[in-house]
């Protein structure tokens, strides 16, 4: 029997229902009745998601021919002076796992410094002045990548902890900064880091090349409406459509900062930390990973809900497809949760099959991203749509349904554009299809 969802983009109130909390992995379900006020709740939820998208290695699902990872990008968009106490502390889960991971590095390194000190010293110039270098340098192990680091610096986290890793930052302006020093570089690795593609540079120095083949990298971010638009500032280069958004409405009333129960939040998340890490710890040590599965009727489900909702995408197909991507991945982890004990950290099967209750939770979450994303688009400004030049609009207005280089050439001529823009133009407009050499075919 066919699994209806309840729940299908454009129906829901972008705030998760007390439905969707209370049918919670017992993990994820605790945590957020930690907090009283429903928009913590959910801020904790979506940060949470991110966070644990990131502590999840060796965990994998098919889709779509390849393997996946559950690791998401997660956006959380706020006006200015609007309270993120729960999105910092779903940073707490992951701290126990950057910190052991910190600690071994320091211990490295501090054995490392030892040898290059035992070293005999030699005189600058002689033949055994690079001897040292047989002391390789340890690993900087990390599970938090700082976010202002540089594209070969991410690369080189990246690559010191077997492709693993995530950037936590709750100011905008930190990663936008870093962005617009070398924006093209680095908005590539993130789009190829989403879908596990691989990611590589080469230094000059040395000839020192690095690759990771299968980056798995969480991104959770928070900023203003402005700051967003300043780092993501177009809908044409595919970033904005692998982030999964959550929209902080402001709170118009002062909240009660001196709640008796926020006194033992620190020390109950630091807890879960320890908990998150036991299972890292698990699926980092294993030698085959955990595989994710839906069932048979999830499947259909799961088709019929994309199907619909790119039926019904009005021009935002692609963030259609990317959202289907997004929700398999909080599928995975939810159930990753709901099968690994929340009080016995009992390990879970090494094949997980979706639970009913993580499979409609996972669609409704994700019809709240699609809204989300919908209000998101909506505020970009429309010259930044990738709108095109006048001349080159009026030239593709012209063509004809199919068509050849020369006699877009002849078109282009009559509209005073040259030939050198003309073959560009054809070499990289998205809304023509290449039939064969020579030959074009506009996109129905």
């Amino acid at each position: 029997m066919t699994i209806t969802p309840k729940l299908t983009p454009g129906d829901l109130h972008p705030e998760v229902t007390h439905n969707i909390i209370e049918n919670l992995p017992e993990f994820l379900k605790h945590a957020c009745l930690q907090f009283t006020e429903p928009t913590e709740r959910e801020l904790f939820l979506y940060s949470a998601l991110g966070v644990l998208s990131g502590c999840l290695p060796n965990y994998l699902a098919h889709y779509d021919g390849w393997y996946l990872s559950p690791n998401l990008y997660v956006y959380v968009l706020a006006p200015y002076g609007t309270g993120k106490g729960s999105m910092m502390y779903a940073r707490y889960l992951g701290d126990a796992i950057d910190n052991t991971k910190k600690n071994r590095t320091y211990e490295a390194m501090a054995r490392y410094r030892q040898q290059i000190q035992a070293q005999p010293k030699r005189k600058k110039g002689s033949i055994n002045e690079q001897d040292t270098c047989d002391i390789s340098v340890p690993p900087i192990e990390m599970l938090y990548c700082p976010g202002d680091s540089s594209k070969s610096a991410l690369i080189d986290f990246l690559f010191d902890n077997k492709g693993y890793g995530m950037i936590f930052e709750t100011e905008g302006d930190t990663l936008t900064t870093t962005l617009k020093q070398e924006y093209a570089a680095y908005r590539d690795l993130l789009n190829k880091a989403f879908h596990h593609e691989p990611v590589s540079f080469m230094r000059r120095l040395n000839k020192e090349h690095k690759e990771v083949k299968k980056p798995r990298l969480a991104l959770i971010l928070s900023s203003t409406y402005d700051q967003f638009l300043s780092l993501i500032d177009t809908t044409e280069n595919g970033l904005v459509s692998r982030f999964a958004f959550y929209l902080l409405n402001e709170n118009k009333s002062f909240r009660n900062v001196f709640a008796d129960e926020k006194e033992c939040y620190r020390e109950y998340f630091t807890e879960l930390g320890k908990s998150v890490e036991r299972k890292y710890n698990y699926l980092y040590n294993r030698s085959e990973p955990v595989y994710f599965f839906f069932t048979n009727d999830q499947k259909v489900s799961f088709h019929e809900f994309f199907s619909m909702a790119k039926e019904q995408a009005k021009g935002l197909t692609g963030i259609v497809n990317r959202l289907a991507v997004i929700c398999y991945r909080i599928a995975m982890i939810l159930a990753f949760f709901r099968h690994y004990d929340y009080e016995y950290d009992e390990h879970p099967p090494e094949r997980i099959m979706c639970d009913d209750k993580d499979f409609t939770n996972a669609l409704a979450i994700t019809g709240i991203l699609h809204d989300n994303a919908e209000t998101v688009h909506g505020f970009i400004p429309a010259k930044t749509k990738g709108k095109r030049p006048g001349d080159i609009q009026a030239l593709f207005d012209t063509l004809p349904d199919e068509f050849t280089t020369q006699q877009a050439i002849i078109l282009a001529d009559k509209l005073g554009i040259g030939e050198r823009k003309t073959n560009r133009y054809l070499g990289k407009e998205e809304r023509l299809d290449r039939v064969s050499h020579g030959h074009y075919k506009k996109k129905q």
